[in-house]
Formats: structure tokens, sequence, C-alpha cells
């Protein structure tokens, strides 16, 4: 029947698509033709509808034939820690360089490496099997794929897990005018000191002046290494970090001024007029300035101290100045007197007076143990040993040397169970603790029980004394207790 229209669709497939019109008419012997493709081998349904009949068959899409398979390596370089994984990706053509789909491919993987994901896999729509690869060797491995007897292959390379990153300076002190570079190498190494190659790192700087003329993002190169080259327009040091996964180094590099003149080098005495005790410091502090008395940050700056055979430096004589230009000194003396200190930089120079005065020292008072009435040092005091107590004194402080000594003077009774008490104690060095505190030291009880004067004659009289030494101004103080009748025989 000729001039009938009739309607064309597919069933039992959801990849077959018409490639002619769904609707068509029939012609002068009442045929209409109709044309149809698939991306994947099977058997699909054809149907026709006219007139509300309808007829259909069967027709089936057989497998193209694979004839080219090309690998590339879609991720590389992963951690060899039995886990991370590289990605490999096989794309199968047929002679005409059409995709293949729903094409069995197998996968083979080198060396010690395993495959993470099955190693037979069917193509998808565009021809392409993927594959992931884990190692716990670092290695490079060849993995191969092969699909109706085509074959394809691709390397990957798994690196040790990094345990180190060591940044060095190369290149330093390089001048802060934003074209000259100071240059940083990061080393990267794995858990036996072995080379990481072709690993990632990234590079970060402490300043934000400071910029990389090479790239912030590198990669090792064959030797471990990655270098980084940074300029800066502000005289200052900065640190550069480099990081490979979760484990960093850094290093700091100095930028200089860039040709600044000094101009004026103005010293002052922030701290002065301490006492000339070896310890106690003046500080001096000299501030570098250019043309326009703006702050000269990062000048070589070298103290001098002269007047002075005793005074001494406690801080470097040469040094550099601070990011506002300043550049400080420390000094003690053990002589009272006045030092010139002396700053220079750049050629100028500056200087300012260093005073060390007398040191304060004494005087010191001595405790007697004794009866409250009478004035006497009896058994019961004596009993438990007789105490001396020495009180706090200006100028107490750690390393004090004190000695104590305990005598009683007269004429002995013969009765007497002891000589008359002359004691020495041992030396006490004073401890940063017991500075301003009383001290306490105890006569024992065997060196003073047992005396009294002989009858007739006047009664014993006992004293105490502290010798106190300061070491490190080689001067000393005695205080003295006042006198006490002593009778200690039962």
């Amino acid at each position: 029947m000729a001039n009938t229209s009739v309607t064309w669709s597919i069933s039992g497939s959801s990849t077959a698509t018409l490639s002619s019109a769904a609707t068509v008419t029939t012609n002068a012997q009442g045929i209409a033709n109709v044309t149809f493709k698939d991306s994947v081998a099977e058997t699909v349904t054809i149907v026709a509808n006219a007139g509300g009949q309808s007829g259909s068959s069967g027709a089936i899409f057989t497998q193209t034939a694979a004839t080219n398979i090309l690998v590339s390596v879609q991720q590389n370089n992963a951690t060899a820690d039995g886990t991370s994984t590289n990605t490999v990706v096989a794309k199968v053509t047929d002679s005409g360089g059409q995709a293949v789909a729903n094409t069995a491919v197998a996968w083979n993987v080198g060396g010690s490496a395993k495959a993470t994901s099955s190693v037979t896999v069917n193509t998808n729509a565009s021809g392409e099997a993927t594959l992931s690869v884990s190692d716990s060797v670092a290695e490079s491995v060849t993995v191969s794929a092969s699909a109706n007897g085509a074959q394809g292959q691709a390397t990957v390379t798994l690196v040790p897990a990094v345990s180190s990153v060591l940044v060095a300076v190369t290149a330093n002190n390089a001048l802060a005018d934003g074209s000259s570079v100071n240059t940083f190498r990061a080393t990267v190494t794995g858990s036996s000191g072995q080379p990481v190659t072709n690993t990632s790192l990234t590079w970060s700087l402490s300043s934000g002046t400071a910029s990389g003329t090479t790239s912030l993002n590198a990669t090792t190169d064959a030797s471990e290494n990655t270098v980084l080259s940074v300029t800066d327009t502000v005289a200052e040091t900065v640190t550069a970090t480099a990081k490979a996964g979760n484990i960093q180094g850094q290093a700091t590099a100095t930028f200089s001024p860039a040709s600044v003149e000094v101009s004026t080098v103005t010293v002052t005495m922030p701290t002065n007029n301490q006492v000339a005790d070896g310890s106690a410091t003046n500080q001096a502090q000299a501030l570098v300035t250019d043309a326009n008395n703006q702050p000269l940050a990062n000048v070589a700056l070298v103290w001098t101290i002269t007047g002075s055979t005793t005074a001494s430096a406690t801080t470097p004589l040469s040094v550099t100045t601070n990011s506002n230009g300043i550049a400080t000194q420390s000094l003690t003396d053990t002589v009272v007197e006045s030092v010139t200190v002396t700053a220079t930089a750049g050629g100028k120079r500056g200087q300012d007076t260093a005073t060390f005065t007398s040191v304060n020292f004494g005087p010191v008072t001595v405790g007697l143990e004794h009866t409250i009435s009478g004035q006497y040092i009896n058994t019961t005091n004596a009993y438990n040993g007789v105490d001396i107590t020495v009180n706090p004194y200006p100028g107490m402080a750690e390393g004090d040397q004190i000695t104590v000594h305990f005598g009683v003077t007269g004429t002995l009774d013969p009765d007497s169970t002891i000589p008359l008490p002359d004691v020495t104690l041992p030396v006490h060095v004073m401890t940063a603790q017991e500075v301003g505190q009383s001290l306490t030291f105890t006569v024992p009880a065997a060196d003073v029980m047992g005396a009294e004067a002989e009858s007739g004659k006047p009664v014993l009289e006992a004293q105490a004394t502290a010798l106190i030494v300061k070491p490190s101004i080689s001067q000393q103080i005695t205080g003295v207790s006042p006198t006490y009748r002593f009778d200690t025989k039962a």
C-alpha cells in the first residue's frame, strides 16, 4: 500500500538509536525503510506501526574489532605507602579510530605494584577502561592493557614516603631592591635517607613584601631538590618554608638595605647608673638613620667601650640593627667609674657615657639568743644549742659568703665541763631563696653547755660575729652582736 505513514521505534536497548526519520511514507511498492545504529554488541527489536497495525523484527549488532589501545597515565607519583594510588586509562579504538565500547580489557601490572581495582574491565561508551595501582616499594613499573589481541602500555612511578624536608640558603644577603635574589634549596628524602624525586612541594614566605621569582608550587628534580629564588623591597629577614605532604622545613635569609647611606648614629643610655658589682648592667642603645631621618634596618654596627680596664660587654660587640634601626649593648663593671660607649655604622659614629655607682653593701646586724630578762645566756638557752641570727642587710645577694663565729671570754671555773667556747661555723654561701631573709646559725649544745666563771671572778661574757664577703666586688663587712653574760653549768 503506497503513500501510507509508517512510524518506526526500537525496543530492548538503551543504546540503539534511529539514524533516519522515525516517521516515513511508503513508496509505490508499499515499502518504508529505516536505518538505526548501536554502540553495544546486542540484539534489538525494530518495530513498525501503520494504520493501527504493527510488525517487528530482530536486528543484531556485532562487536567492532579492537585494533588499537592507547594507555595513558592519568595520575602519577603516588606515595609508595601501599595505599595511595596512581591511575592509568586505556583508550580502545577500531581501525577507523572510533571508540570501541563494551570491550573486555585485561590489565597487567609489573614490579611489586598491585592493582586496587579489577584487572578485567569492559570499556565504557567512550571506549575507556581505568585501573588504579598502589605499591609499598618506591619504583617505576610498567602497566599494560590488552584487548582482542591489541596491546598498549605506560609507566607509572611510586615515590618514597617523605620523611624529611631540609631547606638551606644557597644565596644570602641580597639587596632589598626588588630584583636581587636570595635563593633557598629544599631537599626531600625518605625514611632511609633515599632521595624522593617527582614529589610535589609548596613554598611559603614569612614576609608580605618578599616574593618568589620562581613558582611556589614545585616538583623535586632527579636530585630530590627544588629551588626557590626570592626578592624583596624591604631590608629584613625572610623565612621560607617548604612543605611536602605533612612534612616541612624552613630556613631564613637576610635582605640588606639597598645602597642606603648611613647619615646619623645616635647613642643613648636607657639604663644607666647601675652599681659596680660585676653583674648589674647598664644598657646603651644606638639608632641608625638615613639623610631623611628614617631608621635603617639590618645595618652592621660595632660597639666599643673605652675609658676603663674593668668594664665589659655582656652582649655581642658586632650586631645588626633591628627593623626599627636600633641596636643595643649591655655592659657591667666592678669599679665605680664612667666609661664611654661608642657605636659605629656605615662610617658614622655616636657615643654616650655609662656610669657605674658604688655598691650599697651593709651594714649588717647580728642577734644572739639570750634570756629576755637579765641579759644572760644560760642552760635554758644553750640546751639545744645557741642560735645566732644574721639579719637582712643592704646589698644582700646570692653568692655572698657568711662566716659566723661565737666566742666566750673570762676566767673559766675549774669545775666547768667544757673549755671556753670559741666556735667558727662552716662558711655559708647565700642562695637566691635566702636573699632578703633572716638567717639563723646554731652553735651546737656540746660546744656551749657546762661553762661558768671561777668563783670570785667576773662573769663570763659571750658575743657573736658575722663576716660577710661579696666575691663579685672583693668587699667584706662584719656584724657584731651585743655582749651577754654566759653561765651554762647546771
